[in-house]
């Protein structure tokens, strides 16, 4: 059996809701990024989750500011600005993005807990 997803370095995957919360569960050192405006994020986040808008000009900018040898889950409201965001990020040379399939719908629909934006 192959080890944690987390461990295959250049990886860039979208995840099933399941898959993504028990891999992001299983990974202590991480970046939850939520790409959604703020508008959207004020509806409730996954705990621990960092905004970094997609539709903001400086969205790049601040991507590049973050550790890109730690694993970054990335969601967004159905999956489209996140799908972006990690095709922008393996770009940008992270080793490890993962996709929430579905994004913050899928999440909820799968009955999943938020939390309200800090």
């Amino acid at each position: 059996m192959a080890g944690p997803l987390h461990a295959q370095p250049g990886l860039v995957k979208t995840l099933s809701t399941a898959d993504f919360k028990r891999i992001l569960a299983q990974t202590p050192s991480r970046i939850l990024l939520d790409v959604r405006t703020d508008a959207e994020v004020v509806q409730g986040v996954i705990t621990g989750a960092r905004q970094l808008d997609y539709l903001n000009p400086d969205f790049p900018q601040q991507i590049a500011k973050l550790d890109k040898s730690i694993p970054v889950f990335v969601y967004c409201a159905v999956g489209g600005r996140s799908g972006k965001a990690i095709k922008l990020l393996s770009a940008q040379g992270f080793n490890t993005v993962y996709n929430l399939e579905g994004g913050m719908k899928a999440w909820q629909t799968a009955g999943y807990s938020t939390a309200a934006k800090k």
